[in-house]
């Protein structure tokens, strides 16, 4: 018989879904319920049972030893750990710590943002899991919320500790198994860390977060240069209410009964290159307690972008040739106007253009925003109008169309529109158009204040570790994590 290895293990986690009742376990499992796992911690797919067994030590009568013993609770925790973490754990793991989660799709694209807050104690959902040991049975397990949530670094790279706990109910099953979501490890030397004094006022969330900077406004000050270390950790108190009335020996229901976030930031101080100012203001925002808002980023060497379409024009070299409603004959063709490079429409012709393809009297684009656009130009009075007209059958969302012109000086330049449904406007540029998005996650604590500061070596300089806990204050959550990946939704 073959030697079955520990490499041969396997876990699935449902958290694509939720169940439909605590404990009701999922019944299909496939890329639109859950997502197998990979990368994980030595001792991740090994669940524990966390029984209750009781023998007949306090009631014994006329026996030496015990001569009985009844298993009289059920419980489970699935130690999940990725210590090279991927977005999928990153995000369905706090998915489930946390509970509240809506999903976008991202300008058309096969790439969804993922926006994670706390949901109230009692609506906190639960999901199921199956795990396989040594390519030998499966075993299902309900119920499954997390009961701490930790993303910190590792070295070069990311790591997150999340285990979960389960109502105790397992059953030996024979299920497919999800597929796997291939993604790259997110690595420390692509965060980025933020820091803003937020005590003349609470901070305002962008809903839109932009993925080129910060999105904790103006204040923002930029830590990455001197963190060394770094963590977030939310907790649970689940508490497992166990030999309920008609629940039998599985919980009957599992509720945080208070929870938090607190988080660490280790800086370097390096007295040799002047920062003793840095350390005065560091200390000094602690001893007054002065809240901070922080911001960790992190992004990952992949994009989505949508195809650009060259629109083809049909004309001759000297610009765009269109007929208005009159007859009339126009040009239309980029112009320098208040400074600006733009089209304009004139029935003289204009010095000659050399267009990349002819074009007709009407053109239509695709959008950025995945609608259609009609450009036609029209007599209005005496003086010709270009008129735009917003279609409402929506284009192919992954395509964005532009047509491009060559000026006298060489220089193609290429227009398309770009903005919401409503507002678009023609664009121009010298590159054609495109969106790219880039796979990552932005995480966001809006009101936090430090609550010890520790200093220690490290090498030739001095590091500052400031430990802090996350509050409750005005609207905002106590916890935003935006992720962009390409799974389209987490607790369905």
């Amino acid at each position: 018989m073959a030697d079955l290895r520990h490499h041969a293990d396997k876990v699935q986690i449902a958290w694509l879904t939720r169940e439909s009742a605590y404990n009701v376990p999922t019944a299909t499992w496939d890329s639109t319920t859950a997502t197998l796992l990979t990368d994980l911690a030595d001792d991740a797919p090994h669940e524990t049972w966390d029984d209750q067994a009781y023998g007949a030590e306090l009631v014994r009568l006329s026996r030496t030893f015990p001569s009985q013993q009844q298993l009289t609770a059920l419980g489970v925790t699935l130690p999940l750990a990725a210590p090279r973490a991927v977005l999928n754990v990153l995000t369905g793991s706090l998915a489930v710590t946390l509970g509240g989660v809506t999903s976008v799709q991202q300008a058309g694209l096969p790439l969804y943002r993922h926006r994670i807050t706390p949901a109230p104690l009692d609506q906190l959902p639960s999901v199921s899991a199956v795990t396989q040991h040594q390519d030998g049975q499966q075993w299902r397990y309900g119920g499954l919320k997390g009961q701490h949530w930790r993303l910190s670094n590792a070295g070069a790279f990311l790591q997150v500790e999340s285990p979960l706990v389960g109502a105790g109910s397992r059953e030996l099953v024979t299920l497919a198994w999800a597929p796997l979501v291939s993604e790259p490890w997110l690595l420390w030397g692509n965060s980025a860390i933020y820091v803003c004094d937020v005590s003349a006022g609470p901070l305002v969330l962008p809903d839109d977060p932009i993925q080129t900077g910060s999105n904790l406004g103006t204040g923002a000050l930029r830590w990455s240069g001197q963190v060394t270390g770094g963590g977030v950790e939310v907790t649970n108190a689940l508490s497992l209410d166990r030999a309920r009335v008609s629940s039998g020996r599985v919980g009957a229901s599992l509720r945080p009964l208070t929870r938090q976030v607190t988080v660490m930031l280790a800086l370097e101080i390096n007295h040799d290159v002047g920062i003793t100012s840095d350390e005065t203001s560091l200390l000094g925002q602690y001893l007054s307690q002065t809240p901070m808002a922080v911001e960790w980023q992190c992004w990952t060497d992949q994009t989505s972008a949508k195809t650009a379409t060259l629109i083809h024009p049909s004309m001759p070299t000297n610009g765009l040739h269109m007929t208005a409603s009159d007859t009339s004959p126009w040009y239309v063709h980029p112009a320098a106007v208040g400074g600006n490079l733009q089209l304009t429409a004139e029935s003289a012709a204009p010095p000659p253009l050399a267009p990349t393809t002819p074009m007709g009297s009407s053109l239509t684009m695709r959008g950025e925003n995945g609608l259609n656009y009609q450009m036609t130009v029209q007599m209005v009075g005496p003086a010709p109008q270009m008129m735009q007209t917003e279609l409402t059958d929506p284009a192919d969302p992954t395509q964005v169309g532009y047509f491009a012109l060559t000026d006298p000086g060489g220089t193609t330049w290429y227009y398309w529109y770009i903005g919401p449904p409503g507002f678009a406007v023609l664009n121009r540029d010298t590159q054609p158009p495109g969106v790219t998005i880039r796979q990552g996650f932005d995480l966001i604590l809006p009101w936090v204040q430090w609550q010890r500061v520790r200093r220690s070596a490290q090498g030739n300089f001095d590091v500052l570790t400031f430990e802090g806990v996350a509050l409750e204050h005005d609207s905002n959550p106590v916890m935003r994590l935006d992720s962009w990946n390409t799974v389209p939704a987490y607790l369905v």
